[in-house]
Order: C-alpha cells, then structure tokens, then sequence
C-alpha cells in the first residue's frame, strides 16, 4: 500500500478536489487526500496524501508556505480574485513603488486578518463560501497570522508582483485587499498566484499531472521524483529510535519512559528498525507523550504474540 506524500505542480483550471480524484483513478488507489486547497485559478505545489498520510496533513497545513503573486490596484471584487464581480474600480492609482514597499514592509509579522467571505474555512458545518452564495452574513471573526515576507518584484501601474512567505492560516486575498487598502486605493484584486513551496518540500520535486502519468506507465511509481516518503515532512523533528518492545507498548496505548536522555524540543519523530513511526513529545519526566502513530504498524506490532 501506498502511504507517501505526492508533490504535484497544480495546472490552472483545476480544483484541488478534481487533483485527487485524478490521481485515485491513475494510481488506482482509494485513500487520498491534500495538504491544503488551492483555488481553481491558483496554480503551484500541492501536496497529495496517500494512504496514511493522510492522518497527518495537519502537519502540512501548519507549514510555512511561499508564493509568487500578481494584484490589480484599484480594483475590488466579491471574492477578491477574477471570478467574483467587479464591486468598485479605480483607474487613477497614483502610488509610487517607494509606497507600495513601505506598506508591505508593515504588513511583515503577526497581523489580524478577517477570513474572506468566500472561503472554505466553515461556520455551523457549512463552508462560508455557501453562506456568502445565498447573501447570508455569517460571523467571520479575525485572527492572527504571520507574515515572514512581503517583498515587491515589480509595479507597472495598475499590476504589481509580489512575493509572500506566510505561516499557516493566511489568507492572500485578504493580504492585497488590506494592502489596496492601506495605500488608499481602496482595495486590490489577486489576478494570478502560484504556490511555490510548502515546508519542507522543495519546488524543484513537483511533478506535473503528465509527468505523474507517464512515471506510473512506464516506471516504477516508489521511485519517481516527488513522490516522498512520509518521514520526510518530519525530517526538521528531533529523532528518537525507539526498541521494539517500547514501539509495542506505545502501541498497545501503555506509558513508556525512556532510559537516556534527549532533546526535548517540540515534537518528535519515532522510529523503530529505521522505520518512521510516529510523532509526539517526551515530557519533563521523560515519559512518551504520542500525538499520532502509524495504524498499519500499530495493527503489525499488536499482533505479533
């Protein structure tokens, strides 16, 4: 059974959705999911669960992200990109690149953001973009998020590109708006993102949906570039090598309390005979504390007499 994760270079036009049903019927397998959506109109890394790594794409939504941006000043849509209405438009952008980069250098760090209306973050069960559909006002409260880069490439009035690293959570339509905002524009529109990394993968692994299909045809699928095994997302984590008899009593769900010491850094990744296990931390008592493990080896080691 698969259990990788597939870095696949999203092709415009095509929902995140529309990826993984692509890559069940061409890989033939049933469990897949992704690690974060991106917009029909967005194009760049998707990372593609399959198998059980599924169960840890938390892991991935939590990850540092980076992309490559384009905007309209003065222009303000319904849902922030080109498939919404035109809600106002200015022609008449008098803004200097020395203004535009002094607004974005401000914007760097934790700032509040209010989730676009059209959203699939849900209120109630229902993601907001239903809501917003039907003209029905949900509550949309903000939260904090991290902006680690807001860097401008070029303006050529109205059109500016730009670069974002973010952490988890950020909403880039919402970025520009506040960014149109601010230089008194009175908002601005994405016209075209790319997605060009997700923590700890690299772009340089993505593969295209052609690229995937001619691999699996004519290949051996383990083998290809970017398809990447499940430990690899927690390369950065302090390793424990666990025996296989303190593997066993994790996964029988009993307290283990290791006999050296270690790091005792956020998060752990747990191995046993060089196999990735799991992940958790070890308390101040140097007491396993498990946050997820491997199913499949949990049933293995279980069922060993």
């Amino acid at each position: 059974m698969m259990n990788s994760i597939l870095l696949i270079d999203k092709p415009y036009s095509y929902s995140s959705f529309q990826v993984t049903t692509f890559i069940k019927n061409i890989l033939s397998v049933k469990k897949v999911g992704h690690g974060g959506t991106l917009d029909p109109l967005a194009v760049g890394m998707l990372p593609i669960c399959i198998g059980e790594s599924r169960k840890f794409a938390s892991f991935i939504l939590e990850s540092e992200k980076h992309y490559t941006i384009e905007a309209r000043l003065g222009l303000t849509t319904t849902t922030g990109d080109l498939e919404g209405e035109v809600v106002s438009e200015t022609n008449n952008i008098c803004t200097s690149q020395e203004d535009i980069e002094k607004q974005m250098s401000s914007m760097i760090g934790l700032i509040s953001q209010k989730p676009p209306a059209y959203s699939a973050l849900k209120y109630e069960g229902r993601p907001l973009y239903e809501y917003a559909r039907q003209n029905i006002d949900v509550p949309r409260p903000e939260r904090a998020v991290n902006i680690i880069k807001f860097k401008l490439l070029s303006w050529d009035s109205p059109i500016l590109r730009c670069e974002v690293q973010c952490g988890k959570g950020t909403y880039i339509r919402t970025l520009l708006e506040m960014l149109g905002e601010q230089l008194g524009v009175g908002g601005a529109t994405l016209t075209y993102l790319r997605r060009d990394w997700v923590a700890p993968f690299q772009a340089s692994d993505m593969l295209t949906l052609e690229e995937l299909y001619h691999f699996n045809k004519f290949s051996d699928f383990t083998n290809i570039p970017g398809n990447m095994d499940l430990s690899y997302l927690f390369q950065k984590f302090h390793r424990v090598d666990l025996s296989v008899d303190e593997a066993r009593s994790l996964a029988y769900g009993q307290e283990v309390k290791l006999n050296k010491d270690v790091d005792r850094s956020d998060h752990h990744a747990f191995y046993y005979n060089e196999v990735f296990f799991g992940i958790g931390f070890i308390n101040a008592d140097n007491i396993i504390k498990v946050k997820r493990l491997r199913q499949s080896l949990v049933q293995d080691l279980c069922s060993v007499t």
